[in-house]
């Protein structure tokens, strides 16, 4: 798989404002009163507007796609604000794809930093993450940031924290149990203006227990050291594992490792009428997680397994009473 990455050059300023709406945007200077005839941050929905632009020109860029024979199991893209991630298969694919997304972004008038972009790589970073064709897994680049990371002294570094390691919480079981603590720290946060940044300091201090320490020590540890979730194989059969605790039912969608010879075969055996490869993984052969789906709500039974063919057919699975409708992971997505 092939990558190509690029950023929208100015952001926010890539809209153009009405003119009935651009009193709407004026500000002072000491050389006087300005309007903007641009689009710019801060303003009102802003973000919203903006990130509505970008879905709209992918989902035209990819009707054009489409009119040109490529499909979504060799090509697609992810947009996250204004960085861009087309992807393919093979390089000539990615390209012809790559010429409908310039094709759309053309059509709009939308300019690109180039000096940001890059072309077809077999593995990158994007927005945190490093890509590639085997799956996924949390930046390298990130690494001496997460050792860096120090216990908070306030309620904003606790808030900060939060944040940060919930953009990597797919690599971190049960993550929102685990920070369940942390939360509840922040809700003795005091009124604005009601307590002195040292005094702020003092209740944190007074809140933040060794178990806290030591859960910041592991999530670290943890997205340094993020196994890789691995890209999906359309055309191979798919595994959901589930196990359980007090707080409800965690699952995980698997496939059989590819570079595990024994898997390989405990799959092509179960497909003639063999055994499940569930039923003897923890012995021999080797899932790889591509999903985790956790927390789900608390229902009877333990360690059950399900298996399903092929995930191009909608597959509903009934969990005594509760569904989990699997429909809705599919295509998986690229990040």
């Amino acid at each position: 798989m092939y990558f190509v990455s690029f950023d929208l050059a100015t952001g926010y300023w890539q809209i153009l404002a009405a003119k009935a709406t651009q009193h709407k945007l004026a500000f002072y200077s000491p050389e006087g009163l300005y309007t903007f005839k641009r689009m710019p941050m801060g303003a009102l929905n802003a973000g919203p507007v903006f990130v509505s632009a970008s879905n709209t020109m992918k989902l035209e860029w990819n009707q054009d796609a489409g009119k040109n024979g490529l499909t979504v199991d060799k090509v697609g893209a992810k947009v996250i604000v204004d960085d861009i991630l087309a992807y393919g298969t093979t390089v000539l694919s990615l390209l012809a794809y790559l010429r409908c997304v310039l094709r759309t972004l053309q059509h709009y008038s939308t300019t690109v930093k180039l000096k940001k972009c890059k072309w077809f790589h077999s593995r990158l970073c994007f927005v945190g993450v490093d890509v590639c064709g085997a799956g996924n897994l949390p930046t390298k680049d990130k690494h001496a940031a997460f050792r860096a990371i120090k216990p908070p002294h306030t309620f904003a570094d606790l808030r900060m924290l939060i944040g940060m390691f919930g953009f990597y919480s797919r690599w971190l079981p049960n993550y929102e149990i685990r920070i369940e603590h942390w939360r509840a720290i922040l809700k003795n946060q005091p009124n604005p203006g009601s307590a002195t940044p040292a005094e702020e300091r003092e209740i944190i201090a007074e809140l933040w227990e060794p178990p806290d320490l030591l859960l910041l020590e592991q999530l670290k540890e943890e997205v340094i050291d993020g196994i890789v979730l691995a890209r999906p194989d359309y055309s191979r059969r798919f595994y959901l594992k589930t196990d359980w605790s007090k707080h409800g039912m965690a699952a995980v969608l698997c496939q059989a490792d590819p570079n595990c010879p024994e898997s390989v075969a405990a799959e092509q055996s179960e497909a003639a009428g063999g055994p499940c490869l569930l039923d003897k993984s923890k012995t021999g052969p080797r899932l790889v997680p591509i999903l985790f789906l956790a927390r789900l709500p608390l229902i009877q039974g333990r360690g059950r397994h399900w298996t399903m063919g092929n995930p191009q057919v909608p597959q509903v699975f009934i969990l005594e009473g509760v569904y989990l409708d699997l429909r809705l992971q599919w295509p998986a997505p690229v990040l």
